[in-house]
């Protein structure tokens, strides 16, 4: 930058890191003197156009004085102001490098311990948690349901490598209904959610968090599907009730003569949730899915296309991303137009995604029921958050994006496979593209025959030639080939290439 610069950054190898070096820096090269290097460092903090427009122009007339061009002296403020974007002075950098440390050691050292720790302390954010649990998942420990049998109110180590999930996290289901759970597991195990009832103070847990309870999967030890409890819900209540009023008054059994003793309601039977259903209870109820997530199935389609996992993309980059739409709000600019924000989530990350209204109204109907939406964007840092978000250059569905980028389709058929040509033809110039057909035979085994379908054959790899095609080799095994996701828009500039021919030169 300028050797004068030397021995205030020579510590830091030649980055802005501290508050300090700033105002060195400002008298250095400036001849600021501590109160005006104080001044400079507290309008970089607040970042007030007019107060940063008076001290570039202080700062420019000292650095002539001093022999540095304008050009040169601009580039080095332009480096301080955005520095003082996200600085500190160096003692409050030094505390934070110490706790950096001492986590950092306990997360090596003690994960299990360490990751029941933060899930706890940031339970009641939903998008914390989620961004947690996957790193649980990498770091190889297990996250074990709730459970009112062996759960307590915080995430707890359990076992070599589990982490029990805390029945605090489960919404709907307050701080007193989980104590009131725990005082009464005391005397021995819960037989069944009668039993449950029986024993726990009614005053304390009502029906809406027994059910939160049930879609959690907090009652799943008793062996009973979640259907059945949701079911049973209204008769064990009204059994439950029942007995403790009688024992509350000290009724005796007409029949023995004695205190009379809990009878459970016949159980209610219903039909199983689907996988889809059940995961679909726990994002109501925990606001993510716990068990499964309904995308576990497509990673590997997901990610021939293209897409990048939430977890893994990085400020300043052009990505394909999918996932299913967990919320969703809408507002509208100062000119009037609406603008729209998806969160989305992958079961390995959230992220908001900002949608335009011309890009909304392309996109059509997207992001209903648990269909994964794709959004091609930038990535770029949320001010807001301080986390990352995707301003969206392109929304649309698997099938669409499918049909958009694929270039060619391989099917592998055993020879004994029976394929009328004719059959194939008729599918094949009905629906006409540009997605080229290639064939394998599976003559032996160590013999594969390739035949391939001449280019005017190219078809659409839309829904309705999918499945056509699956109808006519329903035992083939399928394998895609794409083209790069960004021609799903034309004349994309990735953000990293468009700031780097942006940069001035210091």
């Amino acid at each position: 930058l300028h050797p004068d610069l030397a021995p205030i950054l020579d510590e830091t190898y030649g980055v802005i890191v501290y508050q300090e070096q700033v105002m060195q820096s400002a008298q250095t090269l400036a001849g600021y003197s501590l109160g005006g290097a104080d001044l400079l460092r507290r309008a970089m903090g607040k970042k007030k156009p007019e107060e940063m427009a008076k001290q570039r122009a202080i700062f420019l007339e000292g650095a002539h004085k001093n022999g540095l061009v304008a050009d040169q002296a601009g580039a080095i403020f332009d480096l301080m102001e955005k520095f003082a974007e996200y600085g500190f002075n160096k003692s409050h950098s030094a505390a934070y490098a110490l706790v950096s440390y001492q986590t950092a050691y306990l997360k090596a050292h003690y994960p299990q311990f360490f990751m029941a720790a933060v899930l706890t302390a940031d339970m009641d954010h939903t998008d914390k948690v989620v961004a947690m649990l996957a790193e649980c998942t990498r770091m190889g420990l297990r996250i074990v349901p709730p459970s009112v049998q062996q759960g307590v109110l915080e995430f707890r180590p359990e076992g070599d490598g589990d982490i029990r999930f805390g029945l605090g996290a489960i919404k709907g289901l307050g701080r007193a209904a989980i104590q009131a759970i725990l005082d009464a597991r005391r005397e021995g195990p819960f037989l069944n959610l009668f039993d449950l009832l029986c024993r726990v103070d009614t005053q304390k847990i009502n029906r809406r968090a027994l059910e939160a309870l049930i879609r959690a999967g907090a009652m799943d030890d008793w062996g009973v599907s979640r259907a059945s409890l949701i079911a049973s819900v209204d008769s064990c209540i009204e059994a439950a009730a029942q007995f403790q009023s009688n024992r509350a008054s000290q009724q005796e059994s007409l029949f023995s003569g004695q205190e009379a003793l809990p009878v459970a309601p016949p159980p209610v039977l219903a039909e199983a949730w689907s996988l889809t259903e059940t995961l679909r209870q726990e994002r109501e109820t925990l606001g993510f899915y716990l068990s499964g997530h309904p995308m576990a199935s497509l990673r590997d389609d997901l990610a021939a296309l293209g897409t990048v996992p939430l977890g893994d993309i990085c400020s300043g980059t052009t990505v394909l991303v999918a996932g299913l739409v967990v919320a969703r709000r809408s507002t509208r600019t100062k000119r009037g137009d609406r603008i729209y924000f998806l969160t989305l989530d992958d079961g390995r990350g959230r992220l908001e995604v900002v949608i335009f209204a011309e890009v909304w109204a392309q996109a059509g109907k997207v992001g209903e029921g648990e269909e994964p939406v794709l959004v091609l964007g930038e990535v770029g840092e949320d001010s807001y958050s301080g986390g990352l978000r995707l301003s969206a250059l392109r929304v649309l569905d698997t099938a669409r994006a499918r049909e958009e980028l694929a270039t060619q389709l391989t099917l592998e058929l055993e020879i004994a496979a029976e394929l009328a040509p004719q059959d194939l033809l008729a599918v094949l110039r009905k629906y006409p593209g540009q997605t080229a057909l290639r064939l394998r035979l599976r003559v032996g085994a160590d013999i594969v025959a390739q035949l391939r379908v001449a280019e005017s054959l190219s078809f659409a790899a839309s829904p309705a030639a999918i499945a056509a095609l699956m109808a006519l080799a329903p035992t083939a095994r399928w394998r895609w080939d794409y083209r790069s996701t960004t021609s799903l828009v034309n004349n994309v500039v990735p953000l990293e290439r468009a700031r780097y021919g942006a940069r001035r030169p210091a």
